[in-house]
């Protein structure tokens, strides 16, 4: 296919594509969920538009938000590509920003990541979203709140917010993988099977699937404050930076967990070193114990016929009689030189 043509790669993660609108101004909110655009769009000068879209299966919905907004054909195509990188790009009056979303999977241990594709254009911002799970609840509490500093600046200020919203959940997964490493602390400390090697491999690769998300999103982060996209304005530039400082402190807190997860591989491999060695000990000293033993009953076991001793009535009971003074003989010996 020729480039720029819109075609989904990923997995289809929902039945249905949702549409969320929210309009809004100091005064006027209006949101709402709809199945298709037409219709639930006004015209109303100097409001804020937010378009969520829940679901990227319908490319008739992306070519008409493509077509009515004036969205490069290229941005289509990677909207609908959801192995894209993060990254942030700038077509004339379009800021296109492509980023990593994360949070727990319900019930289970290991975190979901999913694209999240954010255009700026001019007072619209249009978010789509791989999946449900909305993230940006916070974002939608504050924009019933009249006198939030969200309602009454543009759409850039939306923009950040919903950055922001996503860099603070980034937390709330490290949070959840802090607890599960020290449930695995605990386990290393009681467990010396394979257990403990299985959930610590896991964690890593969580580890290393946030921070290939959170790498790149503070380079990002640290170029819209930087104030090289006109796009975004100097008031919003200076909340950008804190959006930047936590995500220095999200790549710190990766960085501490794993030295902590690799400080527990090595404790767990002394213990099961330590609990190999015991065991070595322990056969070693069974092995030293039966040399002896094997010595004597393979003399005996020769079968000669004029061995001497074969026709002593009491030779039986002499032979166990020298094999019991022999073990206890090395069972004094080992004890003597705290072998055992």
């Amino acid at each position: 296919l020729a480039p720029g043509t819109p075609v989904l790669t990923g997995a289809v993660k929902r039945e249905k594509v949702e549409i969320t609108i929210a309009e809004y101004d100091g005064s006027v909110l209006r949101q709402g969920v709809y199945d298709r655009l037409s219709g639930h769009l006004s015209a109303t000068e100097g409001q804020v538009t937010w378009i969520h879209i829940d679901g990227l299966q319908d490319l008739d919905l992306l070519q008409d938000i493509g077509a009515r907004y004036g969205i490069h054909e290229l941005v289509l195509e990677d909207i609908v590509n959801p192995e894209q990188r993060t990254k942030v790009e700038s077509y004339g009056d379009l800021l296109y920003l492509v980023c990593r979303m994360a949070r727990m999977q319900e019930g289970g241990q290991d975190p979901i990541l999913e694209q999240l594709s954010l255009l700026l254009c001019g007072n619209t911002v249009i978010t789509f979203q791989e999946d449900g799970g909305d993230q940006f609840t916070m974002v939608r509490t504050r924009l019933k709140n009249e006198t939030s500093r969200l309602r009454n600046d543009g759409a850039d200020y939306l923009a950040y917010s919903l950055l922001d919203a996503v860099v603070d959940n980034y937390f709330d997964v490290l949070e959840a993988i802090g607890s599960q490493i020290e449930q695995v602390e605990e386990l290393v400390l009681t467990d010396t099977g394979r257990k403990p090697l299985r959930r610590i491999n896991r964690l890593r690769r969580q580890l290393l699937n946030m921070h290939r998300a959170i790498w790149p999103m503070r380079e990002m982060a640290g170029a819209l404050e930087r104030g090289e996209y006109h796009h975004i304005s100097k008031d919003t530039t200076v909340f950008l930076r804190d959006v930047h400082d936590h995500t220095i402190v999200a790549m710190e807190t990766i960085d501490s967990s794993r030295d902590l997860l690799n400080g527990l591989l090595d404790i767990y491999l002394s213990a099961a070193s330590n609990r190999m060695n015991e065991v070595m000990k322990v056969l070693t000293i069974i092995s030293t114990i039966f040399m002896p033993l094997t010595f004597i009953v393979g003399v005996y076991g020769m079968n000669f016929r004029y061995m001497p001793e074969l026709q002593w009535k009491l030779g039986y009971p002499a032979v166990w009689i020298l094999i019991v003074v022999v073990v206890g003989f090395m069972l004094w010996i080992l004890r003597k030189k705290k072998w055992i």
